[in-house]
């Protein structure tokens, strides 16, 4: 029998070891990141045709020259009149959007031939740089600002005005001004050096393809709104209409705006008692915010949870029961006494109910009052009695996976990411789905590793490390918006320092203006997540947390992490759930006890 005994524990931890092999998500908010886009620099420079660099001469305010290329942009000219030694300049506030009002200047000159062509980089010529400094525009529309003095003694053909950038960079678009003017004078009177009739031609530095709004940077997918971080606690309620309602002895109703897994905490004054059925009053209307389902905890800690939590504020919470509840369509009836298997004496209790009879378009749970009795048929004085502390729960996690990283850079974008973790064994990852335009979603990707000190700077190419390729192919997003992805297995032994990510091609480029992804995680093996939808309904909720309680309390963690999602991760690898952990082993104990009786 020892040598039984011994079996059955050899199989228990084989089991439990094989339980604990999941996926170990190894990415942080601490984690160093940045965009980068492998095309090469593309040349932003375009506008309006009738918003060309040309009305910028013209000496009206109510025309304007606007560049969406929007940093480092400017103009080009050459005025008719030949070369000229200037020494003022004046701009023209624009008509609209204060944001894209220029923020400094700089004036260059040269009297090279002019070889740069419309909407390039304004560099084919040698240029001097004459002057620079703030623009300190007025926020009033199409309005002369200030006048800049500088010394110049030199003459030139041709000049080369740029706006490094703008007042809001984040909110414009696009730079634009009304008028630029150029003065031989050093206070800006006389006639300016060009007008209407002289060519202009607009340019922009070469910008890295890569680009992202200021909200929307690569750090979004490393921010923890994600599928494993919560939103604050639904649960509300109005103020006449509080927990403190279903102990008060009347028909006043608690109502609770956090629908499903909402309930309440309760700590009898009457001290320590063993529930063994309770009652539940319905409310004065709408039978659909009536519970269908329930299920009973207790606990002999100090409650730290707060009101309106989640319920989960520090206390140990043990399961004691749950199941159904057929509460009667009469509005403010006495429902059915329902029996609470418990022999254990608990100070504090608290009532959840998982499903609601407008299930799934409810919104609200109410009833009027809850009572507790310590017999099984309902018997006997309520545990329960006015005054007794009652808190608003709702167990139900909600997940913000509303941040994302958007990149112009469109196909071929992505990031670098070292892990704070350290050097990792990348074999799997997953992609959460941002919240808009589904043609923004990767359709392909690459992974590669290094273990270099990474040079490369934001928004580069992300080519200054010694990069290996580890893995590439096909990716299929759900459509749905927030959603996670299945896991994507990768094959690789190596442990890298850092790794570069780049998306190849988009679901629709022609469509798209961008990349963007809600979400990433990395694992660091191949296994992926513990499958937690114990009761495979394609769907993992509070039914399946009620199991976890039940069969194996060490998932919860698990389960909160993957809550909400619709997809089973994890039982395609190959981890057996925790139920079936359960049947395995009662079938091994029932074996070597079958086979104890033949021997005997």
């Amino acid at each position: 029998m020892t040598f039984r005994l011994s079996s059955v524990l050899a199989l228990l931890c084989l089991f439990a070891v094989v339980a604990e092999t999941q996926a170990a998500p190894f990415l942080s908010p601490s984690d160093f990141i940045i965009a980068i886009d492998t095309d090469d620099p593309v040349l932003p420079s375009n506008y309006p045709s009738m918003e060309a660099p040309a009305f910028a001469l013209d000496s009206l305010a109510t025309t304007k020259y606007l560049n969406f290329a929007e940093v480092n942009s400017g103009l080009i000219v050459e005025p008719f009149i030949g070369a000229t030694t200037v020494q003022s300049l004046q701009l023209t506030t624009a008509n609209d959007a204060v944001e894209r009002d220029p923020l400094n200047w700089e004036l260059y000159g040269t009297n090279d031939f002019l070889s740069s062509t419309d909407n390039g980089d304004g560099s084919a010529e040698s240029w001097t740089l004459i002057a620079s400094g703030d623009a300190n525009l007025p926020e009033t529309r199409e309005t002369l600002g200030p006048v800049y003095s500088f010394a110049n003694s030199t003459s030139y053909s041709a000049y080369r005005i740029l706006f490094p950038t703008v007042k809001d960079v984040a909110a414009a678009n696009s730079m634009q001004v009304a008028d630029v003017n150029l003065f031989e004078s050093t206070d800006g009177s006389g006639f300016s050096v060009w007008d209407e009739f002289d060519s202009a031609i607009a340019f922009a530095y070469a910008q890295p393809d890569s680009r992202y709004p200021g909200a929307e940077s690569p750090a979004m997918i490393l921010d923890g709104n994600g599928p494993s971080t919560t939103l604050p606690s639904q649960s509300s309620y109005p103020g006449a209409e509080g927990p403190g309602n279903v102990v008060d002895g009347t028909l006043n109703k608690y109502l609770n705006g956090g629908d499903n897994d909402s309930g309440f905490i309760v700590t009898p004054a009457s001290g320590s008692s063993i529930v063994q059925s309770f009652r539940i009053t319905t409310a004065n209307d709408d039978a659909g915010r009536d519970p269908t389902g329930w299920a009973l905890y207790g606990t002999n800690d100090a409650i730290q949870s707060l009101d309106n939590s989640f319920g989960m504020g520090g206390e140990s919470w043990t399961l004691i029961d749950s199941g159904a509840v057929a509460l009667p369509t009469e509005r403010n009836t006495l429902g059915p006494v329902v029996g609470v298997t418990n022999g254990t004496a608990y100070t504090s209790y608290k009532m959840v109910f998982p499903t609601l009879a407008a299930d799934p378009n409810a919104t609200l749970m109410q009833i009027a009052e809850a009572e507790f009795f310590s017999t099984t048929d309902g018997t006997g004085a309520n545990i329960l009695s006015p005054g007794d502390t009652v808190l608003a729960i709702d167990e139900t996690l909600r997940f913000n996976s509303e941040t994302k990283y958007l990149n112009f850079g469109a196909e071929n974008s992505g990031f670098i990411i070292t892990p704070a973790a350290g050097s990792k064994v990348l074999t799997g990852f997953q992609i959460t789905t941002a919240n808009d335009a589904e043609e923004r979603d990767p359709a392909s990707y690459e992974i590669y590793g290094t273990n270099d000190a990474i040079s490369s700077e934001d928004n580069s190419k992300g080519d200054a490390e010694n990069w290996t390729l580890i893995a590439s192919g096909d990716l299929t997003l759900p459509t749905e918006r927030l959603t996670e992805a299945d896991l994507v297995s990768i094959t690789n032994s190596t442990a890298y320092s850092s790794y570069r990510v780049v998306f190849p091609t988009l679901k629709d480029a022609e469509t798209a203006n961008s990349m963007q992804i809600a979400t990433i995680e990395f694992f660091d093996d191949s296994v992926g997540p513990v499958d937690v939808d114990l009761n495979d309904d394609g769907k993992v909720d509070g039914a399946d947390f009620l199991l976890i309680q039940q069969t194996n309390p060490a998932l919860v963690g698990e389960w909160q992490a993957q809550y909400g999602s619709t997809t089973a991760v994890a039982s395609a690898t190959g981890v057996p759930e925790p139920s079936a952990i359960v049947l395995a082993i009662g079938a091994v104990v029932a074996g070597l006890a079958a086979r104890k009786r033949l021997v005997a």
